[in-house]
């Protein structure tokens, strides 16, 4: 799962590094590099997908093992994708869907690396901001303007529809065929639809403004957002009934009190686990259901990281923004 904002993210050198990481320690191998990291979707602990503009200025998916040293496969899509990546989607090991800016839309397998289709989302004039898929047979994307657009990857015919009015939906989640979660940009809410009908189903005041920057949903009855001050966990399908809520502490034995705030990632690869990023390259493994966890920091790193994807409860991989330096590939294992 992914939830990086829809601003371009230029890399500053030509490789990246992937590491498995000891807790709290990294260890580098050199790998092809994506300039402009979009967006990092882990469907198993072997297998990580990393989609984003190339060298060349193309969009392309990097495909790797986090496990492994081994070199990645790079694959470029071809016709060529318009604008710069919104999100991407791994329902299983064979099966991706990508979304960009502008609504194109690619399906491929990154397993044997070509791509399968390539189509734009209609009827909208502001491209995609984000998708999901809850199976190799339906994803749903949403729209910098509050809509969605459901439809078969494998045979796709997309169409956006209103859901929200004028609102960016952001960093989406199906947690079945029949239910869907969004977050409104700079509103603190988050928007829930059935994707069948594309029929608004609840609009629910979770944090202050501008105070989510992430969602991850564990099981079908269980949803965490990542907030300015820590995160929050629901219910979706009564997301303004009973929500649990914990705050990060401000300041670490360091005193910097920016440095252990604020969740910008987040990944549940069980209901017994999610991972989320903190500032200074800090990650938070906690048990959404009681919130027991752990704090640690990744040393080391080269950079900012600023997505994260679980593909196993021992496994976790992240990225960097490439804003400081060298674009980075890191994994590492959740400690609770």
């Amino acid at each position: 799962m992914f939830s990086l904002p829809k601003q371009a993210r230029l890399v500053l050198a030509c490789g990246f590094l992937m590491y498995w990481l000891a807790p709290g320690s990294a260890a580098a191998a050199g790998h092809k590099l994506l300039v402009h990291l979009g967006s990092l979707n882990c469907p198993s602990q072997s297998e990580c997908i990393e989609v984003g503009l190339n060298n060349d200025n193309e969009e392309a998916a990097d495909i790797f093992n986090p496990r492994a040293a081994a070199d990645s496969d790079l694959l470029t899509f071809s016709p060529k994708l318009s604008q710069y990546t919104a999100g991407l989607a791994c329902p299983t090991v064979s099966q991706c869907t990508t979304v960009d800016n502008g609504g194109d839309v690619v399906t491929f397998n990154p397993v044997k690396p070509n791509v399968t289709k390539i189509s734009t989302i209609s009827g909208s004039a502001r491209g995609a901001a984000g998708i999901a898929c809850p199976s190799v047979m339906q994803c749903s994307a949403t729209s910098p303007v509050g809509e969605q657009a459901t439809f078969d990857p494998r045979s796709p015919h997309p169409r956006f529809t209103p859901l929200v009015r004028n609102v960016e939906l952001l960093w989406p989640v199906c947690t079945s065929r029949t239910l869907c979660i969004a977050t409104e940009l700079d509103t603190g809410r988050i928007a829930t639809w059935d994707p069948r009908s594309g029929a608004l189903r609840t609009v629910a005041q979770l944090a202050s403004r501008s105070g989510i920057r992430a969602v991850a949903c564990p099981s079908g009855t269980d949803c965490v957002v990542g907030t300015s001050t820590g995160v929050i966990a629901f219910d979706p399908r009564t997301p303004n009934g009973n929500r649990r809520a914990l705050s990060l502490p401000r300041a670490d034995s360091r005193g910097d009190a920016s440095s252990v705030s604020g969740v910008s990632s987040l990944s549940c690869p069980s209901a017994s686990i999610c991972v989320g990023l903190l500032p200074n390259n800090r990650v938070f493994s906690f048990n959404p259901k009681n919130f027991a966890g752990h704090v640690e920091e990744l040393r080391d790193v080269g950079g900012t990281l600023s997505d994260v994807s679980c593909g196993s409860t021992r496994m976790c991989a992240a990225i960097t923004d490439g804003y400081s330096g060298p674009s980075r590939e890191i994994s590492f294992k959740p400690q609770l």
